[in-house]
């Protein structure tokens, strides 16, 4: 596979001559899920490690090892001043929890907290790591034995998984050479190996477990099977999920501190900028005046961000999948003192200095901030090399996007982060991996792909990695790398032409003319209970073209507003005049100086701010009192704050306060920057003072834009094997007579735990019995289905047809439904899979999840009653960055993706993910698409790409192909 990612030969790719001989390696990560399941762990050999100390196995000695103390309470060290590490837990905000816990960090019981906190009845027989000596000895465990059945599986997440750097290749074999040959393995054969993966990131890893009470550690080069290429690429396509499952992950540094004052300027920013809001024990460390040398910082800046393990592509995968559950250990120097600040996690190592990786980011990105600012940016430096890092320091770690306060998870599935497919590609471009066809994997991974590229097959061909990297996005909805605005080159007025004859799709000349080296993303998705993964089922790539859901807008109405251009012409002109003048010198000076300004510190003065959120209230609210609500919700759904109002999330201007006050429109907005000047709404404050009006676009077959129901369905259900017993089963019971409004799985022993339903605020509901899972449903409404689900409030109305009044309820509320509906659909198709995870079946039939084969019927329910009120369809509306024509020649198509139609939104809704398309009557019609899920409706040219906002869309029918 040829590495073009850095290159400038973007023109010379060819996507339709390539793309069946890509697709074909195509599989469903549904097989790693599987394998990530039952995983191997390292764990302590205790048989071997008495033998060899000549001590008598007794039972005590057992006890001991299975029960027991971790080292802290073992020698009785008491909970140290700083912050209280078990408020970054899903009970954090609980403060009985909390104060229950300090408690029982002090008791010093046996078994001690730490012990029982990572302890179920899955892992329990699992010996723990001693105390008392070095640990050389290790076996290798599984939970259940390799081979069986998914449904009978453990759920136990008590493990540490670890992530470090691998040694070089000569390295590895000096390594094994040396001391590491006294380390031993033993498999699950009973064959005694060396051990593969470095001594010092073994006595690490074992080091933090005995402090901590973990008995199952998951290293990469230990416990994934080296010798088996398909274990090794299913290894890698699961790699986020270890890592999401683990109860804690630890990032491995190098740096180490050895001076002091390194360590207390850096303690110093973090208490003065962050350290006052986190809950803490003992006196807070600031009680006089301190000096902050700025020279100083940049030194400790330097060392934490220059480390080799923010190098590595993998790395990042790791650390990102691994959430707030990561944790970065530094090497302790000698007679360095952590003690009193907020920084230090000093609940989790005895031996070295540990920071959450969500602190650690927190802390470097304020610091960017501060040292780029216009009140420091002109402090001299004393290291040459301080341009580079703080451009080096911008891609640490992926920042988060506004977000709901609560997650809503099933079982052990926890909410996880993920990205898009150029946040990704932004981060990875200064982070290296040894094989070029693990990116696919990497960025897979990051984005919670359900759709994969086999790499070992890709790796042994001549295909052009930017060309697989386009491929795997798009074929999982993932716009991201086709907007302009992602790339950091100064974006220009989208040129809409007639097509040239071109041997290549029309989507890719006009959406793929930037080469990847230049994308510029570091927001990941929001996340939160309505949030849930983007349904690959929907989408088809082949060399007929790309079929995907979408609406086709015809823009063909101007709506007047010349009294707003009047107003605030002058004005808006005055101040884009005076921000640009203000952005430009900066640039200059910024470049002179060698320093680093990017969008977050290109100074967006507080006026702008203000002005613009003024001129998109009064735009709102005059399409409002000019009967144009559908245009305002459009605009209001496209740049809202879902935290404006705390009670309730306000969705549609008509619930705006009568006569809102100034002082009651703060953070009214939610408003994102672009990568050169200004915010990425100003477009529309632009056509407005310059033209006078906006263009507004209609649903072209406003008739059939939307359904109940997907098509198919039924057959789809049948196709899956791993729910085809079970329909057979029903379908056996109804010709037996027994009502068929049951649905109970579980009764042949498929389950092998509760359905839980869990949130972040400490709530858990256990739906259902153990061993059994029951849905009861009424044939003739889906809105059953989900009677038991509560209202965002609770309800004081009694009759049950109230509380399930869809038509009532918001997007919000129809979101959170369908998600939930999806995750415990997911959670009921682990429970009846008979699959043990060593399949070989990678054919194309076999491709998709019952989740997902069941996720549009889920937004269907969510959606029930949604589309009978009079006149719904006719309302759609949406205006675009774009001049229409009341004949109705100008299209505009909006592809349909999940997380773009969530609350919160993703950022690149604000950017160009809509194309500009024309009809074009010789070519052939495709009447269905590669997955025979939906019909084409027709077949389209793309001319162009355009910024666009438009209402909440649900799931459209109909489908389009882009040629």
């Amino acid at each position: 596979m040829r590495d073009d990612t850095m290159g400038d030969e973007v023109n010379q790719i060819q996507f339709s001559s390539n793309i069946d001989e890509i697709i074909k390696h195509q599989t469903h990560r549904k097989h790693a899920a599987r394998w990530a399941r039952n995983l191997r762990f390292l764990t302590f050999n205790y048989e071997d490690t008495l033998e060899a100390n000549d001590t008598n196995v007794d039972g005590e000695i057992i006890d001991v090892l299975k029960k027991g103390q971790c080292t802290r309470c073992e020698t009785r060290v008491l909970p140290s001043a700083g912050h209280i590490c078990s408020a970054h837990g899903s009970q954090g905000g609980n403060r009985d929890y909390v104060k229950q816990h300090e408690q029982q960090l002090r008791d010093f019981a046996y078994p001690c907290i730490h012990v029982t906190e990572k302890t179920c009845d899955d892992c329990r027989a699992i010996p723990l790591f001693p105390t008392t000596w070095k640990v050389t000895k290790f076996r290798i465990r599984r939970l259940r034995p390799k081979g069986t059945k998914t449904s009978r599986l453990a759920n136990c997440t008590h493990f540490l998984a670890v992530s470090y750097c691998w040694s070089s290749q000569n390295n590895r074999k000096t390594n094994r050479l040396s001391d590491q040959a006294n380390y031993q393995v033993v498999e699950e054969n009973g064959r005694i190996r060396s051990i593969r993966a470095p001594k010092d990131v073994i006595d690490r890893s074992v080091a933090f477990a005995v402090q901590n009470g973990f008995r199952m550690i998951w290293i990469d080069q230990e416990c994934i099977e080296q010798d088996d290429e398909r274990e090794k690429e299913i290894g890698i396509q699961a790699m986020d999920l270890v890592y999401l499952k683990a109860h804690t992950s630890i990032g491995l540094f190098n740096a180490r501190f050895i001076h002091q004052r390194h360590l207390d300027a850096l303690f110093l920013f973090f208490e003065w900028e962050l350290g006052s809001s986190m809950q803490r024990r003992g006196p807070r460390p600031l009680k006089e005046c301190r000096t902050l040398h700025l020279d100083i910082l940049a030194e400790a800046v330097s060392m934490v961000i220059n480390d080799r393990w923010n190098t590595r592509a993998w790395i990042l995968q790791e650390a990102f999948s691994s959430g707030r559950n990561m944790i970065l250990l530094f090497p302790r120097g000698k007679n360095i003192d952590l003690s009193g600040w907020s920084l230090i996690c000093h609940d989790s190592s005895l031996t070295e200095m540990a920071i959450r990786l969500d602190i650690v980011r927190q802390c470097l990105s304020q610091s960017r901030s501060f040292f780029t600012s216009s009140q420091y940016r002109h402090v001299k430096i004393k290291d040459p090399e301080w341009h580079k890092t703080l451009e080096t320091l911008r891609w640490f770690h992926p920042k988060p996007k506004p977000s709901h306060s609560v997650d809503v998870w099933v079982n052990e599935n926890k909410p996880r982060r993920t990205c898009n497919a150029a946040v990704a590609m932004s981060f990875l471009k200064s982070r290296q991996n040894d094989r070029v066809a693990d990116r696919l994997a990497i960025i897979a991974n990051l984005c919670d792909y359900s759709l994969r590229l086999n790499t070992s097959k890709l790796e042994a061909s001549n295909h052009s990695l930017s060309v697989c990297i386009h491929l795997l996005a798009m074929m999982n909805g993932d716009f991201s790398l086709l907007s302009p605005e992602a790339y950091s080159i100064p974006r220009k007025p989208v040129p809409i032409e007639p097509r040239q004859n071109d041997s290549d799709f029309s989507w890719v000349s006009v959406s793929i003319k930037r080469p990847l080296k230049f994308i510029d993303a570091d927001v990941f998705n929001p996340s939160g209970p309505t949030i849930r993964r983007n349904n690959p089922l929907m989408y088809s790539l082949s060399k007929k073209g790309f079929a995907l859901p979408s609406v086709l807008w015809k823009i063909d109405e101007f709506v007047d507003m010349t009294p707003i251009q009047e107003r605030y012409r002058e004005s808006w002109d005055d101040l884009q005049t005076s921000y640009k003048r203000q952005s430009r010198k900066i640039s200059i000076a910024a470049k002179k100086e060698q320093s680093v300004i990017d969008r977050g510190t290109v100074e967006t003065a507080r006026n702008h701010w203000l002005a613009t959120t003024h001129l998109l209230f009064e735009i709102i609210s005059f399409l409002r009192e000019s009967n144009n609500v559908s245009v305002a919700d459009a605009i209001w759904q496209s740049v809202m704050n879902v935290h404006w109002r705390r009670d309730n999330v306000v969705e549609s201007t008509l619930n705006f306060q009568p006569h809102l006050k100034l002082e009651n429109r703060k953070n009214m907005f939610h408003l994102e920057k672009t990568n050169n000047v200004g915010f990425h709404s100003w477009w529309l404050i632009d056509r407005i003072m310059y033209k006078g009006g906006l263009w507004v676009g209609r649903v072209e077959d406003s008739e059939r834009f939307y359904t109940g129901f997907e098509p198919h369905l039924e057959n789809t259900l049948e196709e899956l094997p791993e729910i085809k017993q079970t329909l057979d089963e029903r379908r056996g019971e109804q010709d037996q007579g027994k009502p068929s409004g049951n649905v109970v799985a579980g009764s042949q022993g498929y389950a092998a735990t509760d359905i839980r339903i869990l949130s972040s605020d400490g709530g858990a509901r256990t739906a259902t019995a153990r061993h059994s899972v029951e849905v009861t449903h009424s044939s003739e409404n889906p809105e059953d289905l989900v009677t038991s689900l509560p209202d965002r409030k609770p309800s004081k109305r009694k009759q049950k047809k109230d509380r399930t009044d869809f038509s009532k309820k918001s997007h919000a509320e129809r979101q959170f439904i369908g998600s939930l509906f999806w995750q415990i659909t997911e959670a009921m198709a682990e429970m009846m899979d008979n699959n043990s995870g060593d399949e070989k079946d990678d054919s194309l039939g076999s491709l998709y999840t019952p989740s997902e084969a069941v996720s549009s019927f889920a937004r269907a329910v969510a959606y029930w009653n949604v589309t009978t009120g009079k006149g719904f369809k006719e309302q759609r509306r949406a205006v675009f960055d774009i001049d229409g024509d009341e004949n109705g020649s100008v299209l505009v198509l909006t592809p349909f993706n999940e997380n773009f139609e969530t609350i919160p939104r993703p950022e690149i809704r604000s950017m160009s993910v809509s194309w500009v398309v024309e009809r074009d009557d010789s070519l052939a019609p495709v009447l269905k698409d590669e997955n025979k899920q939906r019909n084409i409706e027709e077949t389209l040219r793309a001319k162009g790409m355009v910024r666009g906002m438009w209402t909440f869309m649900m799931n459209p029918i109909i489908k389009y192909n882009l040629v």
